[in-house]
Parts: C-alpha cells; structure tokens; sequence
C-alpha cells in the first residue's frame, strides 16, 4: 500500500515537473513567491530549524498542519520553496522517495537528508522518535546552516545548546519513569512508528501494524492478540498518535477496562498547535506524562 502511495506521489511530482518553469516564471513575474531560506517536508525538522534560527518566518513546512504524515502530495508553490531556499531538509525513505526525483538539478550543499545523519534500523524511517538521535539531528542542521550561514553560527550554536539540553533533560526524565515503573510493556492500538524509542529505552511493545502501514482496519486476529497481551502484562492504558483515528485503541480499551491515551510520532500537530507555536520538545514532554501513566 505505501510503496502504491509512493508510485502515485512520484507520478504527481512528474506531472508538477513538467509545468514547473512555468510556474517559477508566473510567480517571478507576480512577485508571488515568498522565499523562505529553510524548507522542511515535516513538522519535527521545521521545529529544528525554527529553534536552530530563531525565526519561524525564515523556515517553510511543506506538510499541511493537521494532516496525516503519509498524504505528502508537493503541489507546484511547493517545488517552487525547494528550488527557492537556500536549504531544504527532508527525512529520506520511502514515503519521501519523491525527493529524489524532485531535487534534479539543486546543488547538494544545499540540501539536508537527515536518515544520512544516524544510523537505520530494518529501514525505518522515524528517526527522530528517539531524543538522543533528536540531539544528533539538531546538531546536524545547526552545521549546515552555519556553513550556509556562517556570519549566523554562533547563533545557531548558542540556541542549538538550549534545544539540545532540554531533549537529553527529558531523556533523562524518560530513563526514570522508565527505571521506576513495574511495567515495562505499551499497547498500541494504532500504527507504530516508535521502533527508535522502544530500542533506546528498552521497553517491551504490541501494536496493530507494523510501522506506518497504510492499512486503517485490523483483522479479528490481530485484535485479540493485542487484547490477550494487555490482559496478560495487566496494560490499562492503550496508546494511539496523533491525528489518527482512536477506533481499534478505544476497542481494546474497552475489553480491558482500560483508558485510551496519544502518544505522538509528532510527524505533524493541529493547526491550533502550529499556531500557538507547539514544538517537538513539548510533544515529548506531554508523552512522558502518558508513558508514566502507562507504566504504573
């Protein structure tokens, strides 16, 4: 299903491709197209680079707030942002194999692919699920940008520091709820992009899919296997991300008497929270609050 996802955004990009010069051309001659010196495909690498630089104005997000991480369709303003920004920094993998394509004829120095910057387990692509890759992320973006931008870098750097000690101050905090809890297991009635998590904090998982699956429905047997493994490690609250549907979490919930809780990938946030200027760090904040909850 994801690699049918691909091929169809692929097809689009090509299509988008073919009138892109006239596009540029429109809005050149309109003076339409605001240029942003950073272009993201999601919401945790714009959070990076709007802390790296302390300006959101500068930093563009191409997902739509408020939708799932997996309907990425570049539209020609879009492509437009890419080839305009002095930077464009994108994850890689599969759902972004439209980059490639995309990319052509921009120079590499200007372009950021951040599953390059630490290491990949069984080509999962969320990387930034875990905090200590997070720090390894940001520290990334903080050097590119300061080769861009050097008369910047002590700028990037200083306000790189304060990003970076706040992620390992809540791993730190993790690492105790972690230590602390009698329960070491987490029941996910949704997709699972945690695989980075789940291996550094060295909990024990269930979960409907496996990955980001594209499927939304969960066959019987999948269903009571995940509602067995609640019962047996006596998990009461069942987690689900963010902006997805609570239908199979709220269903085991139900069998065990449980709770159901979000616990975010932080792919993308509402338009509310893009708006009150919520960040990645936050997001991992409020999910230490359910993680204890849930290992109590």
């Amino acid at each position: 299903m994801r690699k049918k996802l691909a091929e169809r955004v692929l097809a689009a990009v090509l299509l988008i491709g073919a009138v892109i010069l006239a596009v540029v051309g429109l809005a050149n001659i309109r003076g339409e197209s605001k240029k942003y010196d950073i272009v993201t495909t999601n919401f945790v690498y714009f959070d990076i680079a709007r802390a790296i630089t302390g300006d959101a104005e500068r930093v563009r997000m191409l997902m739509p707030t408020g939708t799932e991480a997996h309907e990425l369709e570049p539209t020609p303003e879009d492509i437009v942002s890419i080839k305009n920004a002095k930077l464009f920094i994108y994850n890689g993998g599969e759902d972004e194999a439209w980059v490639e394509e995309l990319l052509g004829d921009v120079p590499r120095e200007q372009v950021l692919k951040m599953m390059g910057l630490t290491e990949i387990v069984n080509d999962d692509e969320h990387i930034w699920t875990s905090p200590v890759k997070m720090v390894a992320l940001a520290e990334g973006v903080r050097d590119k940008l300061a080769a861009i931008f050097p008369d910047e870098a002590t700028k990037f750097t200083e306000n790189s520091a304060k990003y970076t000690a706040r992620a390992w101050e809540l791993d730190r905090e993790i690492r105790e709820v972690v230590s602390s809890s009698p329960r070491e297991t987490l029941v996910f009635g949704d997709r699972f992009p945690f695989l980075y998590f789940i291996q550094e904090y060295e909990l024990k998982y269930a979960a409907a899919f496996d990955g980001c699956d594209e499927h939304t429905e969960v066959n019987a047997k999948t269903l009571a296997e995940l509602i067995e493994k609640a019962r047996e490690a006596n998990v009461k609250v069942i987690l689900k991300d963010g902006l997805s549907s609570n239908k199979i979490a709220q269903t085991i919930a139900d069998e065990v008497s449980g709770v159901v809780r979000e616990f975010s990938a932080a792919h993308n946030v509402s338009k509310e929270d893009f708006e009150a200027g919520v960040t990645y760090l936050d997001i991992l904040e409020k999910n230490i609050g359910v993680l204890r909850e849930a290992l109590k």
